[in-house]
């Protein structure tokens, strides 16, 4: 049997993607599985959003175009429940701008004062096959800057749409707001460290520290709304 790191050169991104996906699905593999009804529900959520950006990915959508989409529908969903009310008009009011560069902030000030953890071996080595994966992705698979305007509106308008369907069927099963809101919250993080070619250690981190980095960004939230 072939040995899959030695023997086997990986050579474009959506090989790499593959492979990630591959690992990743052996580390959550040896994973405890869901006991508890909400561990459960969201092993659900992230199995059902996941699929759909991956085939999103696959389709050689920018990542900038999920990237914003998730952002969007992240913290729309999320605001509500972070006591932003809607306007005279009864629709949520639009955040402002730079929103998403002051989420980031706060994450890579979290970075810093979180301490630092032991990463298995498992974790290293899919760290190793991401980080090739953003050496290896051109600027057209990770920038929509390129593509033409009615190009960029039909791919936007997709992505867009397959999003908010996902998250809208997740909700009339009655899952709940906040998992949701977390696992598209986790995707966007995903995705910013992926299109701005953060190294995977960092991400990794986190991962490891969602708690405490989601329960400092919800703080913050309120505050995008001013």
């Amino acid at each position: 049997m072939q040995k899959r790191n030695e023997e086997i050169e990986i050579t474009d991104s959506e090989l790499l993607i593959k492979e990630a996906t591959k690992l990743s699905k052996e580390i959550k593999g040896a994973e405890p599985c869901p006991i508890t009804k909400k561990e459960k529900e969201a092993a659900i959520v992230m199995t059902s959003i996941e699929k759909v950006l991956h085939n999103l990915i696959m389709e050689k959508i920018p990542c900038k175009i999920i990237f914003l989409s998730l952002f969007h529908f992240w913290i729309t969903l999320e605001a509500p429940m972070r006591g932003v009310k809607n306007d005279s008009s009864d629709n949520l009011p639009p955040y402002k701008e730079g929103a998403i560069l002051e989420i980031i902030e706060i994450i890579v000030k979290m970075l810093k004062k979180l301490p630092q953890y032991n990463e298995t071996k498992s974790k290293k080595d899919l760290g190793k096959v991401i980080n090739s994966l953003k050496s290896k992705m051109s600027a057209d698979e990770l920038d929509n800057v390129n593509l033409p305007l009615d190009e960029l509106i039909a791919k936007t308008t997709r992505v867009n749409e397959k999003i908010y369907g996902n998250i809208c069927e997740l909700l009339k099963k009655s899952f709940h707001p906040v998992i949701i809101a977390n696992v598209l919250f986790g995707n966007w993080v995903r995705l910013s460290t992926i299109g701005n070619n953060v190294p995977e250690e960092s991400y990794q981190k986190i991962e490891y520290y969602f708690i405490e980095i989601i329960e400092e960004v919800r703080k913050h939230i309120p505050n995008l709304f001013k």
